[in-house]
């Protein structure tokens, strides 16, 4: 939220932020000088002169499904929501039935695709003839996983809410794999 909120002050947007936790929102004021609201998020679109037509959702891997549906519940009909909006395939086939139904427009979060040192590859991939092959690696130790105190769900759908943005990323230089 605290990167979004400053890339949205240097465009000169002043985003209304709605928040849960009074200690949360004193920090986020601390740090980017806008208050959130806090409360339930039903309370504080009602409270609002209309519903945004356009919503960024960065609460935790959790809550992410439970909060873009009453988004899009209430009204909202473009939102960014941090990876990877669900933590499971239930909880993804049914935002993606709420989201159908109000024929709203959602956007995950999988933003590395826009960085510096990753457009500046797909130039030097691009002038090279193009990407022969894709081998990553990466490393989850379990032991400091396991220490952040993340609920249960969250430790056990890790992969999806921490490590589906390096899938992401390969994919996004080569292509979607095929048998």
């Amino acid at each position: 939220a605290l990167a979004y909120a400053k890339v949205l002050q240097s465009l000169n947007l002043s985003p209304v932020v709605v928040g849960r936790g009074q200690a949360s929102a004193t920090a986020f004021a601390t740090a980017t000088g806008i208050m959130p609201g806090t409360g339930p998020l039903a309370t504080q679109l009602g409270a609002l002169a209309s519903v945004p037509d356009t919503a960024i959702v960065t609460v935790n891997a959790m809550h992410l499904a439970d909060v873009t549906t009453e988004l899009v519940q209430q009204g909202v009909r473009r939102i960014l929501v941090e990876k990877p909006a669900a933590l499971d395939l239930a909880e993804m086939n049914a935002l993606l039935g709420v989201v159908t139904a109000a024929k709203a427009e959602v956007y995950l979060g999988y933003n590395r695709r826009f960085m510096a040192s990753v457009l500046r590859a797909n130039e030097i991939i691009a002038q090279d003839g193009g990407v022969l092959s894709v081998k990553f690696d990466f490393s989850e130790p379990s032991r400091r996983i396991g220490a952040l105190g993340k609920p249960q769900r969250e430790l056990d759908t890790w992969f999806m809410g921490n490590s589906s943005h390096v899938l992401d990323l390969a994919f996004h230089f080569f292509g979607a794999p095929s048998l």
